[in-house]
């Protein structure tokens, strides 16, 4: 993140005198027609859900990010919850890390920080931080839980195997907007993400009238640099499986 204290001592200021829900948001990025539309229905009091399959670099996280804090601001929701799936780590336990919860759990918040950091002031993440405004939870911690008056962001949707998603849709209370996002070019459990067939399963007029709304960003989406924008266009031509080449006797 490149920042040594993370905006401590302006984020104790902003707490003691109870500002730290005042802030200004800063979008400065162009945003594609799909872009704004995403936002509209993520703003839309009528939205509950909204599930997005994007490329990488299409910016899913950020504009997940910006409609929660943006919701938040508007006092709309009263808090940001951070899904995430273990599956990168090659464990599904948090055990053997060392600290607390949030502190094990910490590396994979590193995008939803970074995307606060791109759109709100440092110290303004760090006092939300602080007053447990913005939390991350891992899959593993839902059982249980219900979330109420909360804007849910759920990244990397497609390391998420259908039990995993069955668990995290569950948890919808009153008052809740969910982001469900992900890239299915990119699972790391391969077959077993059921990113396409929930997406698919929910890409109905019916369950738009429901509030759960589905989105696909393509190449047209991505935001991050010309260069990736050709690196994703190759790559999706490129077969899952390369052949292997007996050698001949």
């Amino acid at each position: 993140m490149g920042k040594k204290n993370r905006g401590k001592e302006s984020s104790k200021k902003l707490i003691e005198q109870n500002l730290f829900l005042n802030f200004e948001i800063n979008q400065k990025y162009n945003l594609s027609e799909v872009h704004k539309s995403f936002v509209e229905c993520g703003l839309n009091s009528d939205s509950k859900i909204i599930f997005c399959d994007g490329l990488a670099g299409t910016s899913k996280t950020y504009l997940s990010v910006y409609c929660a804090l943006e919701l938040l601001k508007r006092k709309e929701v009263e808090k940001i919850v951070y899904i995430r799936s273990l599956t990168e780590s090659g464990k599904r336990l948090l055990g053997s890390l060392p600290g607390e919860v949030d502190d094990k759990f910490k590396p994979w918040s590193i995008p939803l920080l970074e995307k606060c950091d791109e759109l709100i002031n440092i110290s303004v993440t760090n006092a939300l931080l602080h007053q447990h405004v913005i939390k991350s939870t891992p899959i593993n911690y839902l059982r249980g839980v219900t979330f109420n008056d909360s804007a849910v962001i759920v990244d990397e949707f497609q390391n998420l195997v259908k039990e995993e998603a069955v668990t995290v849709l569950s948890r919808f209370g009153k008052k809740c907007k969910m982001f469900v996002v992900g890239d299915s070019m990119q699972s790391d459990i391969a077959d077993k993400s059921g990113i396409k067939k929930i997406i698919q399963a929910f890409d109905s007029e019916e369950s738009r009238q429901q509030g759960i709304h589905c989105f696909h960003f393509g190449e047209n989406e991505i935001t991050r640099s010309k260069m990736l924008k050709y690196i994703v266009k190759v790559l999706q031509n490129v077969p899952s499986e390369i052949p292997v080449i007996k050698n001949k006797k």
